[in-house]
């Protein structure tokens, strides 16, 4: 396979902004001369990951990772290092070239590259399509205006297009001409393949892209038309998606995030969830940017980390007043409570739908449900008991229950509390009485686990260790740095300590003029701990006094190394007495060092 040229990445990581990349995932805030925010590696509750700017790196204390964007990158979307290059050239405009090797010059090198290229190609085919002066380009556009109520504006701004019913292999054949490989083809997603034929997937559909966080499409929803032929197994099928390839998951997928996010703060800091693509599509119609879809399912726990990565004031959910609607809300309340996100309902008629009621009422109705907004517990109640009437005090009893399994989610007492006290206004009980009952109800949580989340214990270290000292030394204060090294003794270090082994490569190559300090260490570290060890040095600050550290480093080092000696030495004595003289010389140095 070819080799990207490195001219080409280095081009990348100088025009990569690693803020911009990272808060796509990550809602930033900025601490000082870093950002910080939410761990996207763990469920974390307190931020403790920092990104640098200046030094064009991330770190994360709860998973004790760092790196650059590159490979960031890497983890988020699961890419390689060449498609996390070729993801990133085509964020920031750089053209990407290839080394000459087995295969042609500039040839596709991935292929996430290649079905991505796939995905562009067929929503411009799409688009066409619906846009075409025919028969069906007529039909589909008055679909979309008269039938559905969108402008032609709205349609061109998110790239809506439609599947012609005629010839099922047109997709493929065009596809094809662009020289796309046999396995882009099969993983696309678009088609099935018939006696060497691609069979297109979508006919006599309109076509709604689905994109990721960076807005590159990467799967689409279609809807039923009257145009789906006869032959087609799917034809009663309302929508249908592509299927799940190595660029969509659709339990982890939100439909609109990438546009709802840039709008966030617009819309106090708030997402609204609706049920449906055409939903969130008649949102943003509305000026209402903030509204995001499952995917045809119910909402899934990745689905919620998605959201509150982007630490929103409040989830507002928006959906049918039927009782499929009510469900769905339900299902909803539980994983959000879970993960600590503040969850309103915003109450719709009996059988209207979030399209309908906007087509009618507009951004001023939709303010209207805002202001009379439903708090969760008020919601379950409405849903466990839609009369409000109990025929009995144990029904009221069976009702506190299924509530307080709701309230049980919340890992925060505080959190808890204020449904407590939710629960004791709705259901008119003693606010003492609720409380006692859920005492009982509540399950114990298990011994505490001795379990640190700290960085430090999950490595197994202290920040004090010496050898991690005289790294940060190394690599935060040259000044001082290169005096350290020169003075140190490689015999001092103790191989079998922590970071012994990164402290000794680093050192080697600072006493044989290979590497000088100051300078990015990238090619002595040989593996991701090196690495993590490395970033995490970066984001600590500089250390207090430097010069008078370096002494005290140098002073500890030199004495436990005269100690190990001293201990060697005296399991010796019994059988070499000449050992004695040795010994009488190594106490002497170890009384100078106190």
């Amino acid at each position: 396979m070819p080799r990207i040229k490195e001219t080409t990445i280095e081009e990348v990581l100088t025009r990569a902004n690693i803020v911009d990349v990272v808060s796509t995932y990550v809602s930033l805030k900025r601490a000082g001369s870093e950002y910080r925010g939410l761990s996207p590696f763990n469920e974390e509750k307190t931020p403790s990951f920092f990104v640098n700017p200046e030094k064009n790196f991330y770190y994360c204390f709860s998973s004790n990772e760092g790196g650059n964007v590159v490979s960031f990158l890497e983890r988020m979307e699961n890419l390689t290092y060449p498609e996390a290059i070729e993801l990133l050239a085509s964020r920031f405009n750089v053209p990407i070239e290839y080394d000459i090797g087995s295969r042609a010059e500039g040839e596709t090198m991935s292929l996430k590259k290649e079905l991505l290229d796939v995905h562009e190609y067929a929503t411009s085919w799409f688009v066409d399509h619906f846009m075409a002066d025919t028969d069906e380009g007529l039909f589909i556009r008055e679909y979309w205006t008269k039938q559905r109520n969108f402008s032609l504006d709205l349609a061109k701004e998110f790239h809506i297009g439609y599947a012609p019913a005629g010839t099922e292999t047109s997709l493929g054949q065009y596809l094809q001409k662009k020289k796309f490989s046999q396995k882009a083809m099969e993983e696309c997603g678009l088609f099935f393949e018939r006696r060497g034929q691609w069979i297109s997937r979508f006919r006599g559909r309109l076509m709604i892209p689905i994109r990721n966080l960076q807005g590159h499409v990467i799967a689409f929803t279609a809807r039923q038309t009257e145009k789906v032929p006869a032959s087609d197994k799917s034809r009663e099928a309302k929508y249908i998606n592509s299927p799940e390839t190595p660029l969509f998951q659709k339990g982890k997928t939100l439909f609109g995030l990438h546009h709802a996010r840039s709008h966030l703060k617009q819309q106090d800091e708030t997402f609204l969830l609706v049920e449906g693509q055409l939903d969130a599509m008649r949102c943003w119609e509305q000026g209402l940017h903030h509204a995001v879809a499952p995917q045809g399912t119910a909402l899934t726990e990745s689905q919620i980390h998605l959201l509150k990565k982007y630490t929103p004031r409040q989830i507002h959910c928006f959906l049918d007043g039927d009782v499929a609607g009510q469900k769905a809300g339900f299902r909803i309340l539980p994983l959000c409570i879970k993960e600590g996100l503040d969850l309103f309902f915003l109450p719709l008629p009996k059988g209207i739908d979030p399209d309908d009621f906007l087509k009618e009422r507009g951004q001023e109705g939709f303010e209207d449900l805002v202001a009379r907004k439903i708090p969760p517990m008020e919601f379950a109640l409405n849903f466990l008991c839609p009369t409000g009437d109990f025929s009995s005090p144990v029904e009221k009893g069976n009702t506190q229950k299924k509530l307080f399994e709701l309230v049980q989610e919340s890992d925060s007492e505080t959190t808890q509390s204020g449904y407590l006290q939710q629960i004791s206004r709705l259901l008119k009980v003693d606010e003492a009485s609720v409380r006692t009952d859920y005492g009982k109800f509540k399950k114990p949580t298990g011994p505490a686990s001795s379990y640190n989340t700290s960085s430090e214990n999950n490595n197994g270290e202290r920040l004090t260790n010496v050898n991690f000292d005289i790294l940060c030394l190394i690599l935060l204060h040259p000044e001082v740095g290169e005096s350290v090294a020169s003075k140190l003794n490689l015999e001092w270090i103790d191989s079998t300590a922590h970071h012994s082994k990164l402290l000794l490569n680093i050192l080697i190559e600072i006493k044989e003029g290979v590497w000088q300090v100051g300078d990015r260490p990238d090619e002595l570290l040989k593996s991701d701990e090196e690495k993590n060890v490395f970033y995490k040095i970066n984001s600590l600050k500089e250390l207090q006094e430097p010069e008078i550290k370096s002494k005290e480093c140098l002073r500890i080092l030199e004495r436990n190394y005269l100690k190990r000696e001293l201990d060697a030495i005296k399991s010796q004595i019994a059988e070499n007495p000449d050992s004695m003289g040795k010994l009488k010389e190594i106490r002497r140095k170890l009384n100078e060092l106190r």
